[in-house]
């Protein structure tokens, strides 16, 4: 389901407390979206990420001072986020579910 369907959803549902806002609304759509969202990277992958992300990033401050180094920004963010758009594409799936531990 994407962020449309759960936009959709939501708005289906009526607002039962009239001292909220669409401030509060909104919170509650992006929360249950993000609860809700698939994460690709498993625990093990995510830390690698981590310390590629970090090693690359401090080469732009020490050692070669390059500024390729700031590449080390996208496995950084995919390792906190926990989502690979890549491993998307490719299928991969290095995290697994609660349905995956229970079956």
């Amino acid at each position: 389901m994407n962020f449309a369907a759960y936009v959709a959803m939501l708005q289906t549902y009526p607002n039962t407390a009239p001292d909220t806002d669409d401030t509060d609304h909104n919170f509650l759509v992006l929360t249950v979206w993000r609860s809700h969202m698939m994460k690709n990277s498993g625990g093990i992958d995510r830390a690698a990420r981590f310390i590629l992300g970090v090693g690359l990033i401090s080469i732009v401050f020490v050692g070669p001072q390059t500024p390729w180094g700031w590449l080390g920004l996208v496995p950084l963010v995919t390792a906190m986020v926990g989502w690979c758009p890549l491993y998307t594409v490719l299928g991969i799936r290095t995290s697994c579910s609660i349905d995956d531990k229970a079956g």
